[in-house]
């Protein structure tokens, strides 16, 4: 199996030493071409990941930011029942208070 390859090599450099001087400085130049246009895409890739990578950041500091929000939604949601119940217990107090009064202006009529 080894000798393929090597068997491959050989024929490649025959066939380049074949070539005429003009003919290697194509292929040279074709190479140097392909191979700055890999590395222009492979820039190109680079940025693209870092643009994403930004993206990701950004969207993970929303996403902290929408639950840090959330929890004080929550909060505020707890504190405004609490708000509520004891509003109801006061009210409750209140009306206590009235019925109170009633009874005692009763009395009051009733003495009379």
């Amino acid at each position: 199996m080894k000798n393929k390859p090597n068997n491959k090599k050989k024929e490649n450099k025959k066939k380049y030493n074949s070539l005429s001087q003009e003919e290697k400085e194509q292929l040279l130049k074709y190479y140097q071409d392909r191979k700055d246009e890999i590395t222009k895409e492979r820039y190109k890739w680079l940025e693209d990941i870092e643009d994403i990578n930004n993206s990701i950041s950004k969207y993970h500091e929303k996403e902290w930011e929408l639950r840090k929000l959330a929890d004080k939604v929550n909060e505020y949601q707890l504190n405004l029942s609490e708000a509520n119940i004891a509003l109801i217990n006061e009210r409750k107090k209140i009306m206590n208070y009235i019925n109170e009064i009633e009874n005692y202006r009763r009395k009051l009529n009733n003495k009379k």
